[in-house]
């Protein structure tokens, strides 16, 4: 990794401003005054006036995101970002992909913008579940028009979907492949339906998994090895 690059993850700031401090020699490398902020290093031997740094490394957070916080980075009193751990409130940190006020469940963090963009790329075609209740009954004609690929009012023609019927005819879960606008909203009603709640259970291999309303857990992206199935007694 770059010096400067190092310098900016530890101490939380850019990497223009990090230079200043090589170019005042109060970085040193390996026990030298480092030179360039172009040196390479593994962060063993990285002091700032004399004190070891540590890098924070890239935060990823899975957050169950309660009905009425909005997926924003601004700062009102229902930015999503007010229930995060201020040990986690890093610069760059934001929602990968959005969920909607209405809407609850799985919503990912990071100032990762590598890490972002797969997860929100329409090419990357990520798996994402939900656990829908809807106004009145979904139907096996349903699940045809879902599996079909349902073209929506305003003429956007989805991917092909899953739709589950549950045990109570009223909640399913979905799988989509893309993310549109309030897109389980709009294929509801596009079969006559009203989704009354909306749970986001998993983003590809990311899951929910027992986190409660409001809380945020971190996770390593490395660490996370297969998809289990999603349990409807979760939620």
């Amino acid at each position: 990794m770059r010096l400067d690059a190092y310098l900016s993850s530890a101490l939380n700031d850019s990497r223009k401003y990090v230079r200043n401090y090589i170019k005042q020699k109060r970085v040193t490398l390996s026990g030298r005054v480092a030179l360039s902020a172009a040196e390479k290093t593994d962060g063993k031997e990285v002091f700032l006036d004399g004190k070891k740094l540590e890098s924070r490394g890239k935060i990823y957070l899975l957050m169950n995101k309660p009905r009425g916080y909005v997926s924003t980075t601004e700062n009102i009193p229902e930015s999503v970002m007010s229930l995060v751990p201020s040990e986690f409130r890093v610069k760059g940190l934001a929602p990968a992909g959005r969920l909607d006020k209405d809407s609850e469940g799985l919503l990912i963090l990071t100032d990762d913008g590598n890490f972002a963009h797969e997860i929100i790329s329409p090419s990357r075609h990520m798996e994402k579940v939900y656990f829908v209740v809807g106004a009145k009954s979904f139907s096996e004609s349903d699940v045809e028009a879902f599996a079909k690929g349902l073209t929506l009012k305003d003429g956007f023609k989805c991917l092909p979907s899953r739709l589950e019927i549950s045990r109570n005819k009223n909640e399913a879960f979905v799988t989509l492949f893309e993310g549109k606008y309030h897109q389980v909203r709009r294929m509801a009603a596009a079969v006559g339906n009203h989704v009354e709640r909306l749970v986001r259970l998993r983003v590809g291999p990311y899951l929910l998994d027992g986190i409660k309303e409001g809380e945020v857990k971190r996770f390593f992206p490395g660490d996370v090895k297969q998809i289990k199935k999603y349990d409807e007694k979760e939620i």
